[in-house]
């Protein structure tokens, strides 16, 4: 009997642990305990617990930057490698490759970093928001950061010293004598019983080379700080412009010409000067910082000018530059026109002399005159200047990017108060292959520049040649919306295709031509402008108010007719 009721309490035990186990897997019989999903009391059921490193079915959350209202476009950003982390205006927005939403409406200027281990950082700003439905890109090929590694020089003995090479950016490749060093920041350990003569070399990818010769050993000990500052490679982007009215004349850094809305393209990265004029509108004038591969828009809302002045400048010696509010006028003596009433800053600059600058008070129909004498520079100055010139002469003018002026017809284009280092001067003239070269601005001297712009290295039997006249001459002249001067004119190379040929002139009908560019052919164009005939008027006679048809009417009658008259 104890043997039955010791198998009864046994099978109890058995159905009482069956029914806890079914509980606790929720009815589904298909889970049992194991090794794997057991767990202590006071635990987390094992089934309820997700491992950190296995990736969840939820999608990737994308930030979007805080705007208001407007239509959507989208940002995609990828990268070589890809699992960067990216960043729009210090928000993070995941990983590569990242598509990121933007509002149409929103402030058109963003900050984007791209971001991984190991790597460069890469940095761009976009300064234009997409439209409805549209989505911008952006491919970034990140750059490896080097190891840092010290080499000796092979030496014979001695005590050693160090050079520090080190770059803006960073992680460059550096080189003493032909031999690899590593990336920067570097120490390089030199014998002071070795050869005191070196050649370094810094590289990077999308900048110049560094080059730098040193005559001599560090001590014993000492170190030798070299401080490379990388020039970037010539990367090109565009400005668009549109103006209220159209039709007005944009001009990129007094040089190429369209009618608005326009495109400028192949614009190098750096910071321009953007004007726009209209006859009877005061003139408008910006500065855009350009980006590679962006292209920033500029509206230009014209005002309609009531009065202006005039100015005369002069200076002892002549041939100083003259900038008006920043702006390059040309040389002394010059005349510069339209300037609205008001207070207006003046600069005068000649090489090797002292930089003037002055306020001067532009009365609106009346001409105000300055003559300066010219101060030379001291001995001791600390900055530099440069003397540019150009056959032709006209040339667009840059340093390091940035707007100068133009080289004039005669004497030079001067760049005073430079600070001492290396600067990368660019010249651009229609027609004309680029200029591109460094150059090295002393203390208390003058650097000349002297370029012969060159044709372009294209047979003339595959370019054409047009010549344009007008009857009278002095019109303007523009080439499929292109303003390439006033007649008479003669372009040398001009690439074979069908263009449009416009003829402006105040006060003449627009004359409109189809002309055929053919290689190694000559094209000339001769145009009589027809002028605007303006509308004659005819006298309108004044007529009675009542018809033409005599009736007798006695004296009473004829005086109250007459009271009414009156009163008409």
């Amino acid at each position: 009997m104890s043997r039955y009721l010791f198998t009864a309490i046994l099978f109890t035990l058995y159905m009482c642990a069956g029914c806890i186990c079914f509980a606790e897997t929720n009815g589904n019989m298909n889970v049992f305990p194991t090794e794997e999903n057991t767990f202590n009391p006071g635990d987390e059921p094992p089934y309820t617990q997700v491992p950190t490193d296995q990736p969840t079915l939820e999608p990737t959350i994308t930030v979007e930057p805080i705007n208001i209202g407007g239509d959507n476009g989208f940002l995609s950003v990828d990268s070589d490698p890809q699992g960067a982390n990216v960043y729009l205006d210090d928000s993070n927005q995941g990983v590569t490759p990242a598509l990121i939403r933007l509002y149409s409406t929103g402030t058109p200027s963003h900050n984007l970093r791209v971001s991984k281990n190991g790597y460069q950082d890469w940095t761009d700003l976009i300064s234009e928001n997409p439209k409805s439905g549209e989505t911008i890109y952006r491919t970034v090929n990140l750059v490896k950061i080097q190891p840092t590694i010290t080499v000796e020089p092979t030496s014979i003995g001695g005590d050693s010293g160090f050079f520090k090479i080190d770059s803006i950016p960073s992680g460059a490749d550096a080189y003493v004598d032909t031999d690899y060093y590593g990336g920067t920041p570097l120490l390089v350990k030199i014998p002071t019983t070795a050869t005191p003569s070196h050649d370094i070399r810094v590289t990077m990818n999308g900048y110049r080379d560094y080059t730098e010769h040193i005559s001599t050993n560090p001590g014993k000990e000492q170190i030798y700080p070299i401080l490379a500052t990388l020039v970037p490679l010539t990367q090109y982007g565009g400005i668009y412009v549109s103006s209220d009215p159209a039709g007005a004349l944009a001009t990129l850094d007094g040089g190429t010409q369209y009618l608005t809305p326009c495109t400028f393209n192949q614009v190098i990265s750096g910071m321009h000067t953007v004007t726009v004029s209209k006859e009877g509108y005061y003139q408008y004038t910006t500065q855009v910082q350009v980006n590679f591969n962006a292209q920033p828009r500029v509206f230009a809302p014209l005002t309609k000018y009531q009065k202006t002045g005039t100015l005369f400048v002069d200076s002892v010696p002549q041939g100083a530059d003259i900038k008006v509010d920043n702006m390059w006028q040309g040389q002394t003596p010059q005349q510069v026109g339209n300037l609205e009433s008001g207070y207006h800053t003046v600069k005068l600059q000649l090489s090797g002399y002292q930089t003037i600058s002055q306020q001067a008070l532009i009365t609106a129909g009346q001409q105000t005159s300055i003559r300066q004498s010219l101060v030379k520079t001291p001995p001791e100055i600390s900055t530099g200047s440069v003397a540019i010139s150009s056959t032709p002469p006209g040339a667009s003018v840059s340093l390091n990017t940035d707007y100068q002026g133009v080289t004039p017809v005669s004497g030079s284009l001067d760049l005073t108060d430079i600070t001492p280092g290396v600067y990368t001067i660019t010249l651009t003239a229609p027609q004309r292959e680029t200029y591109s070269s460094t150059i090295t601005v002393i203390a208390g001297q003058v650097t000349p520049v002297q370029v012969e712009l060159k044709s372009p290295k294209v047979p003339s039997s595959q370019n054409g040649t047009l010549s344009v006249s007008s009857s009278p001459a002095g019109a303007q002249v523009l080439l499929d919306n292109l303003y390439i001067g006033i007649t008479p004119l003669t372009l040398s190379s001009v690439k074979p295709a069908q263009y449009e040929l416009i003829l402006k002139m105040e006060q003449y009908q627009n004359n409109v031509n189809q002309v055929r560019i053919e290689g190694g052919m000559s094209t000339t164009v001769s145009v009589n402008m027809t002028p605007i005939q303006k509308p004659t008027t005819t006298p309108v006679p004044t007529q009675s108010p009542f018809p033409a048809v005599l009736v007798p009417i006695s004296m009473g009658t004829g005086a109250l007719l007459f009271r009414r008259l009156q009163q008409l």
